[in-house]
C-alpha cells in the first residue's frame, strides 16, 4: 500500500491511498499547497481506530465512509461507493492500517522537473 501524490485536472496537488494491486482506496481534496495534501496524508497515517472514521450511506443508498478534522473538513474519503456496509468497513481497516513507514510516491516531482 501506498499514497500518492499528484497534480489534479485543475494542477493543485491531491493524493490517492493505493492498494498494492494499484486500486485506489482513498481521496484525498485538492490543495493550492503540497504541504497541505502531505499534511492530511501524514493525518490519514496517525490514526490508529476505525472509530475515528464515519461508515455512513449517501443518497443512491451505497455505503461509503470518511475521516473529518475536528474543524469539519473532510481529510479522506472511500474513492467509491460500496453495496455493501463490510466492504466499506474494509476501506477503514486499510486505510488504519497505514503508518509512518507507508510509503509516499510524488508524481508531482516529475511534472514539477518537466518530465
Amino acid at each position: 500500500m501506498r499514497f500518492v501524490i499528484f497534480f489534479d485536472s485543475r494542477s493543485q496537488y491531491s493524493w490517492h491511498l493505493k492498494a498494492a494491486n494499484g486500486y485506489i482506496i482513498a481521496n484525498g481534496e485538492s490543495y493550492t499547497a503540497k504541504q497541505n495534501a502531505v499534511h492530511c496524508i501524514n493525518l490519514v497515517k496517525g490514526t490508529t481506530s476505525a472509530s475515528q472514521y464515519t461508515v455512513y450511506q449517501d443518497t443512491a443508498g451505497q455505503w461509503r465512509w470518511k475521516l473529518v478534522a475536528t474543524n469539519g473538513e473532510i481529510i479522506a474519503k472511500s474513492s467509491e461507493g460500496y453495496w455493501n456496509k463490510a466492504d466499506a468497513e474494509n476501506g477503514v481497516r486499510l486505510a488504519v492500517s497505514t503508518d509512518a513507514n507507508t510509503p509516499v510516491e510524488d508524481l508531482t516531482l516529475a511534472k514539477a522537473a518537466g518530465y
